[in-house]
């Protein structure tokens, strides 16, 4: 990944008697002279050079000819990687143009690479206008891996901060690419990021189609690891749409309520549901569950059941909370079921006054 050979490459960054005073420059007729493997291989060294570009603006010609020239290497490189973030940070057009230039043709390889992804996102952060949508069409357009690039954990960070400063239109591409794999995506531990970054960043008609294809396979998606956040994504933000398309998630939910209260992720769209439902949505979603008792009791001795009654001790009439509370009542071996006969003693005292 280098584009630098072995012989040594001396920076001449001013006046300086030592490289402990590299940060400070200080005037004399010597100049101090480094070798920017040197530098670039000792941490402290990097670091200090990273700050003198920041904070003398007379210095940093110097050190920019020196850089632009091996910019491959430094934006790959584990130290090296800060000091060009810093250059582009200053947000000095000229030096950002002769970067984006050096770096366009790279941009894949370096936005999955563990040290190039970070120069990968300073610079979509802070390019103009044209330049972004050529780094844009590079990664998304002219890509025909961007489901692996998303599924990476490098990619995917870049791909993060491209939703955040593109369009909605932009993403609606993005969103068309994964479609087919969506589900796959929704349940990997990196795409999943951007699946909920996409939700928030494309335009309606995309958010729809995504919601109806995670609605047809909700159980498996709820019961993910990664996937229960997507599935609470759309109910935490189901105002982003119109309530009745939003609907369809608890008509879903509905005749897989208790297994996925059981479940130990399945809990937490169980849970959003209930605490994010309007009164027409928790109607329809606790109709059946809120008359069965032994099914409540069941939920209240689980690990994760017991979370979701606690949820709906509000919307339970007094007889059926009298009813769990005398049959967990002394199941001291069962901290579960404590922790919901505290909370049904608590709602029910709140009611007696």
């Amino acid at each position: 990944m280098s584009d630098i050979n072995n012989s040594p490459i001396l920076i001449n960054i001013g006046t300086i008697p030592n490289e402990n005073s590299l940060p400070r420059i200080i005037h004399s007729e010597n100049l101090f002279k480094l070798d920017l493997n040197t530098i670039l291989d000792n941490q402290l060294l990097c670091s200090k050079l990273q700050n003198a570009y920041k904070d003398f603006e007379e210095y940093r010609n110097k050190i920019f000819v020196i850089i632009i020239m091996h910019i491959l290497q430094c934006s790959f490189h584990k130290y090296g990687n800060y000091l060009i973030r810093e250059i582009i940070s200053c947000k000095e057009k000229d030096k950002i143009k002769m970067i984006f230039e050096k770096l366009l043709p790279h941009i894949r390889e370096l936005s999955l690479d563990k040290s190039g992804t970070f120069v990968a996102q300073e610079l979509i952060k802070n390019v103009d206008e044209e330049q972004f949508k050529q780094i844009s069409d590079e990664l998304v357009d002219n890509n025909n891996n961007v489901i692996d690039f998303i599924k990476n954990e490098n990619g995917k960070r870049v791909y993060l901060e491209l939703i955040e400063r593109q369009d909605k239109n932009a993403n609606d591409k993005i969103c068309q690419k994964i479609y087919n794999v969506l589900v796959l995506l929704c349940e990997d531990k990196f795409a999943s990021y951007v699946v909920q970054k996409l939700l928030g960043k494309c335009n309606l008609r995309e958010y729809y189609l995504m919601l109806i294809k995670i609605c047809d396979y909700i159980y498996e998606i709820s019961n993910d690891e990664f996937g229960h956040y997507i599935v609470s994504y759309f109910i935490k933000n189901k105002r982003r749409i119109n309530t009745n398309i939003t609907n369809m998630i608890y008509e879903v939910l509905k005749p897989i309520f208790v297994e996925l209260s059981e479940n130990k992720y399945g809990t937490f769209p169980i849970q959003d549901a209930i605490e994010y439902g309007n009164e027409n949505q928790l109607k329809g979603l606790l109709e059946n569950i809120k008359n069965d008792r032994d099914k409540l009791l069941q939920l209240s001795n689980k690990e994760n059941g017991n979370f979701v009654v606690q949820k709906m001790l509000k919307y339970l009439d007094r007889e059926t909370l009298e009813y769990l509370k005398s049959n967990l009542e002394g199941k001291k071996n069962n901290r579960y079921a404590n922790y919901i006969f505290i909370e049904i003693k608590n709602t029910l005292e709140i009611l007696k006054k």
